[in-house]
C-alpha cells in the first residue's frame, strides 16, 4: 500500500518512473514487482546473481552477522544459476515475459 500510494503521488508528475531500491528482503519482497507493474513504473534488480558484490547479503551485514538459514536479501539466483526461490523466478518471468530457464 505504501509504495502504492507513492507511486500515485509521483504519477501526477507525467514523468516516467523508475524505482531503483526495491528488492531487500524481508522488508521490500519480490511481490512488490507485481505492483511496479500494474503502475507501469520500471523497477531495476542490481542484485540478480549471487557474486562478487554479495548482494545476498543485508545492508547491516558487517554490524550484526546473519544466521545459517537467513533469507537472501537481493538476489534470485546462486552463482550456479539455480533460483533460491522458483516461485519468485516464476513471478518475474511472468511479468516481464520471459521465459526458459535462463
Amino acid at each position: 500500500a505504501e509504495l502504492r500510494r507513492a507511486i500515485e503521488h509521483l504519477a501526477v508528475l507525467g514523468r516516467p518512473l523508475i524505482c531503483t531500491e526495491w528488492l531487500a528482503r524481508p522488508k521490500s519482497p519480490p511481490a512488490l514487482l507485481e505492483v511496479l507493474h500494474e503502475t507501469g513504473t520500471g523497477a531495476i534488480c542490481w542484485g540478480l546473481v549471487d557474486g562478487r558484490s554479495q548482494t545476498r547479503f543485508p545492508w547491516t551485514s558487517w554490524l550484526r552477522r546473519g544466521r545459517p538459514g537467513d533469507m537472501w536479501f537481493h538476489d534470485l539466483l546462486h552463482a550456479d544459476g539455480t533460483a533460491y526461490d522458483e516461485a519468485e523466478v516464476a513471478l518475474f518471468r511472468s511479468l516481464t515475459g520471459r521465459t526458459g530457464t535462463r
